[in-house]
């Protein structure tokens, strides 16, 4: 833990509280910058030119306004003024050099005019080196101390050879003004050095706390995560690592920094990490990569996340690479996949046992349609038979025991055909094509309404649907058919025939205002053989409403029914869902 922190560069510690950011020159940006620096410069340049115009003054007063002194006034005031407007152009730099430079020529060429090293001007010089060497850089004051320095050597000669010019005379308010105004910006300097300094120190102080801080949540998130995380160099180098479970690792930690990656872990698995960090030289990145090892606790799947650190252009590259545990993951997905196994087998097993049950489906319908329709056709033909043989000799009775057997008869071959119907329909699968039912309908609607002329067929606007033709016509059949059949009785029979297309999916209807019947026995009739009414006119097999219901359920749709006694029957269904598989 600690090797991996101390090989973190704190370049990359950002702060985020603007507060404890200090406003201090950056490496590569100029002193001048800093906002000390700048308020300091813009007071010397007024001081300057404050102190140019008392002077000037005064020169005039003691009627010195004709002398060398004054140009060297107008000189000092002109490089304040240039120094102030580089200043307002934003060019700093040059400010700071016309100032500095331009102020130590004036020195110089006073201290020439005006007495020598005894000259006021020399005191100047102090200033300015510190000034220089602030605001420009210590190369700067260090090259003014040494002109300084050489400049009053040169003096010291000269004028001990009596070469220099005789100096003016000094008034003592000038004398004054001149040393006013160096130890002005000397004080200045000293306490806008001594103020930024000390806010400078407290600015320093916040950070290390802010750092300090910063590092203990780095601490804090590194020892929450619960992966390995290494730095390594494209040779498999390692440089730091951070692993909160020392049993994952395949050496103690303090072996680790320094050595080759492939002398911990094998062949294999190190070369899974070399192809991640080649993945991510080009890339940036590489996720994905698995690889196994095997330790004491048995055998562990890793699954490396490889990025590549930022590091100056001539260093070597570098990698972040997190190694985390995805055993359990890859037992899940294991286990998931034998499971998918064994359900294929069971579907399998399932598919042969269903089409057993098709095959023995199969053989029950052919017996039925073959070896219970043969004693049927006998029974029925040979009552016929005998009742023509009595003829008359036949007694009432007797005749009616003979129409009771062919009826029956009869009855159960419709019987046998309607279990074939249902039985063959629940095998058969939907084969969907546009159909117009509109169309479709109106051709039921005509077929039917023969047998019952007295009744009435409304059909309303239904569209196409993606249906199987055969299922839908017998769908719309068997309704239609029984609501013709349950309203014959009505004064006016009427059978009405739509869709409601405000739902999804559409819902067709049949409605009718026959004789209805009871809700409390509707979730039966839709079963095989049961039938709510009996009598007269409602002969039934009792499989019309069970096909419908198997053939809706074919077209993936459903149907439900709503009724009441001598009010009529409504069946609403669907057609347009997903259709389903034939089934046994």
């Amino acid at each position: 833990m600690q090797a991996w922190f101390h090989e973190q560069p704190t370049r990359q510690v950002s702060l985020r509280n603007p507060a404890l950011s200090p406003k201090v020159p950056s490496a590569g940006s100029a002193p001048v910058d800093w906002e000390p620096s700048l308020a300091f410069l813009k007071l010397a340049i007024g001081v300057l030119l404050g102190g140019a115009a008392c002077f000037f003054t005064l020169l005039a007063y003691y009627g010195q306004f004709a002398t060398p002194r004054s140009a060297l006034v107008l000189f000092v005031a002109a490089v304040a003024a240039l120094s102030g407007v580089l200043l307002a152009q934003g060019r700093r730099r040059a400010a700071v050099f016309t100032l500095c430079f331009g102020a130590w020529t004036h020195a110089t060429l006073a201290s020439f005019l005006t007495g020598g090293v005894s000259s006021v001007a020399v005191i100047i010089y102090p200033v300015l080196i510190a000034l220089a060497g602030w605001l420009i850089g210590m190369r700067a004051g260090f090259a003014l101390a040494a002109l300084s320095v050489g400049w009053t050597l040169f003096l010291t000669f000269v004028e001990s050879w009596g070469w220099l010019p005789s100096a003016p005379t000094t008034h003592p308010p000038m004398r004054w003004l001149v040393y006013g105004i160096a130890f002005t910006l000397m004080a200045a300097l000293v306490g806008y050095l001594s103020v930024a300094y000390d806010a400078q120190l407290a600015q320093g102080r916040a950070l290390a706390r802010e750092l300090t801080e910063r590092g203990a949540q780095l601490a804090a998130t590194f020892g929450a995560i619960p992966d390995l995380l290494f730095e390594l160099d494209l040779d498999g180098n390692i440089h730091a690592f951070h692993s909160p479970q020392a049993g994952l690792l395949a050496a103690p930690p303090a072996a680790l920094i320094g050595a080759r990656i492939d002398d911990f872990i094998p062949p294999q698995a190190a070369e899974v990490g070399r192809m991640a960090m080649r993945e991510a030289l080009d890339s940036g990145f590489s996720r994905g990569r698995q690889y196994s090892l095997d330790l004491p606790q048995g055998k562990r799947w890793f699954e490396l996340s490889v990025a590549r650190k930022p590091v100056a252009a001539a260093e070597p590259a570098r990698f972040v690479v997190l190694a985390r545990d995805v055993t359990e993951r890859v037992e899940a997905a294991a286990t998931i996949e034998r499971l998918n196994a064994s359900l294929e087998e069971r579907v399998r097993e399932r598919t042969a046992q269903l089409e057993d049950a098709n095959r023995e489906l199969e053989s029950f319908s052919y017996t039925i349609s073959h070896d219970l329709r043969a004693p049927l056709r006998s029974m029925v033909g040979f009552s016929g038979l005998l009742r023509e043989a009595l003829g008359d000799r036949a007694s009432s009775e007797e005749g009616d025991y003979l129409k009771r057997i062919s009826a029956s008869g009869n009855r159960m071959s419709e019987l046998i055909d309607a279990v074939l119907e249902y039985s063959r329909l629940g095998r058969s699968a939907a084969q969907r094509v546009t159909v117009d039912l509109d169309l479709l309908v109106a051709e039921v609607a005509a077929e039917l309404g023969a047998t019952y002329p007295q009744a009435q067929v409304r059909v309303l606007p239904l569209g196409s649907a993606e249906v199987d033709p055969v299922m839908a016509r017998q769908i719309f059949t068997n309704l239609i058919g029984n609501a013709l059949k349950y309203s014959a009785g009505a004064p006016q029979p009427l059978v009405e025939v739509g869709a409601n297309t405000d739902a999804a999916p559409r819902e067709f209807y049949v409605r009718d205002n026959g004789i209805g019947f009871d809700m409390a026995h509707a979730e039966h009739i839709f079963e095989l053989f049961t039938r709510l009414e009996s009598g007269p006119g409602f002969d039934s097999t009792g499989a019309g409403l069970a096909i419908v219901k198997r053939l809706v359920e074919r077209h993936g749709g459903r149907i439900r029914a709503c009724a009441r006694p001598g009010e009529g029957a409504a069946f609403f269904f669907t057609l347009d869902a997903a259709p389903q598989e034939a089934r046994a």
